[in-house]
């Protein structure tokens, strides 16, 4: 998570966001490339546009669009559904997308008319070599701050900065130690992938060679694998930027290929010490800040306050398991406790049982 810009408001509302997203334009400009990654946020869906004037990759959380999807449609088609969502190509999209339309016709309906942007890997640019199809960013965000959360305005926001100049430092001193052409956790990540790889290549070049393979459902295929152009048929080197284990076997077969110059600039030592160069000044004591004239009189904000203790948690997923599991003492069984509890004693010094995968209390 690399924080670029945050905002502070009452409600989601369409206008705020419009704001916000109006501030953000004038800090990063139009970038090339650029790609915003939403959630079901209406109010935010409504401003990119307005905002970025259909200049930017509008792409869609799928966790948050298979939610909203199983509200309407339940069966078989979810398991077609996430592959679709993992495809790298078009017609590997098109074939899960094609058993969905024969179980339910009406789906693909919904799907064109409730969710128009951006959702699989194959719809995806190959410039921002990101190829996530989910955003959680939102709750790893708050996460780090829910120690802070409850704190006054002032103090949220300088603290909250004081977090951010710490993070980025913590960063910087990773960054100095760092040696190489490639991030190593990059490098290791591919030499494990590399393990085990069983493709038998036909090359028609020392850079350029066809990999076959067999799928699951025992039907053959077969990629081209383009080193020097730094392409494989079936395209995840591409919109990764990271070689694919089609990619990785030829560069392996050759001694004289490397590994670091096969991938992308985006995991170079040099981006990320450019990404965390910059510097956050501390700054002294609230009583030393200079007092400033805005101008006009700040008025404290209408509360639009509920009634009852303010909400802590965020609202859950109506298919998502609860966190807080109770085990009974008694049988050491999960979903009761003691006293409601109907088994039979378990042996001194026995573990609970794991719950089952969809537990829910």
């Amino acid at each position: 998570m690399f924080l670029v810009a945050f905002g502070i408001f009452d409600k989601e509302t369409e206008s705020n966001w419009e704001w916000f997203l109006r501030q953000l334009q004038n800090c990063i400009g139009n970038q090339p490339g650029l790609v915003i990654h939403s959630d079901a946020n209406k109010g935010l869906e409504i401003a990119i546009p307005k905002v970025f004037n259909m200049g930017v990759e509008h792409r869609e959380c799928f966790r948050h669009l298979l939610s909203n999807f199983k509200k309407k449609f339940n069966g078989t088609i979810l398991c077609h559904m996430w592959p679709a969502a993992w495809a790298y190509r078009t017609d590997k999209f098109q074939q899960y997308m094609d058993k969905v339309a024969a179980e339910r016709p009406d789906a693909i309906k919904y799907l064109e008319e409730n969710h128009k942007h951006l959702w699989s890997r194959c719809m995806f640019s190959t410039v921002s070599k990101v190829e996530y199809v989910n955003n959680n960013l939102a709750e790893c965000f708050n996460s780090w701050i829910r120690k802070i959360k409850e704190y006054p305005l002032v103090e949220l926001v300088d603290t909250l900065r004081q977090m951010i100049m710490v993070k980025l430092f913590e960063r910087r001193k990773i960054a100095e130690k760092l040696i190489g052409l490639i991030l190593p956790c990059v490098i290791n990540e591919l030499n494990k992938k590399s393990r085990g790889l069983h493709y038998t290549l036909h090359g028609g070049s020392w850079t350029a060679a066809e990999a076959p393979g067999m799928s699951k459902d025992k039907k053959p295929w077969r990629v081209v694998v383009d080193v020097m152009g730094g392409t494989c048929s079936c395209g995840q080197w591409q919109l990764t930027g990271k070689p694919c284990t089609h990619a990785l076997a030829l560069i392996f077969s050759n001694p004289e290929l490397k590994l670091e110059y096969m991938v992308s600039g985006f995991y170079s030592v040099e981006s990320f010490k450019a990404a965390y160069s910059g510097v956050l000044t501390p700054i002294g004591d609230k009583a030393d800040w200079p007092k400033v004239d805005p101008g006009f009189v700040m008025l404290p904000p209408l509360l639009d306050r509920s009634t009852g203790r303010p909400r802590k948690k965020r609202i859950k997923r109506h298919d998502e398991p609860e966190t807080n599991q109770r085990v009974c003492r008694r049988c050491k069984q999960y979903g009761h406790i003691a006293r409601t509890c109907k088994n039979r004693m378990a042996e001194p010094g026995t573990m609970p049982h794991h719950p089952p995968e969809n537990y829910k209390r």
